[in-house]
């Protein structure tokens, strides 16, 4: 099923901020969020499929250009990115039970069986 990116999906609009910093200029920030959106909702996780995706794309090569900048650093986002989830998850006691909720509106659904 093609789903496409025509903007960065809510999740990553609304914590993609965090990491605006990592960036140079809005141009490789905006390409961050197309590519994280890519990851969500993409079936092949692949440059070439993501952009593919992305609607609002005048160049295809936008995502692989991106991947390769040297303008921003892959050890400064993963940094970043341990710090939120440290943040984040801070609250939650280790020793009590927690729940993972997967939500599959945007899998393609085949087949008749209903499920009650």
């Amino acid at each position: 099923m093609l789903v496409p990116i025509t903007q960065a999906i809510q999740v990553v609009e609304k914590y993609g901020s965090k990491f605006k910093t990592v960036f140079a200029n809005e141009p490789e920030y905006e390409q961050f969020k197309n590519y994280l959106s890519g990851l969500v909702v993409v079936e092949k996780k692949n440059f070439s499929q993501i952009a593919s995706h992305i609607i609002n794309s005048t160049d295809k090569t936008n995502i692989s250009r991106f991947m390769n900048n040297q303008l921003w650093e892959g050890k400064e986002l993963n940094d970043k990115r341990v710090e939120f989830i440290n943040e984040n998850t801070k609250k939650y006691d280790r020793n009590k039970p927690g729940y993972l909720i997967l939500d599959d509106t945007l899998d393609e659904h085949a087949g008749r069986k209903h499920y009650k």
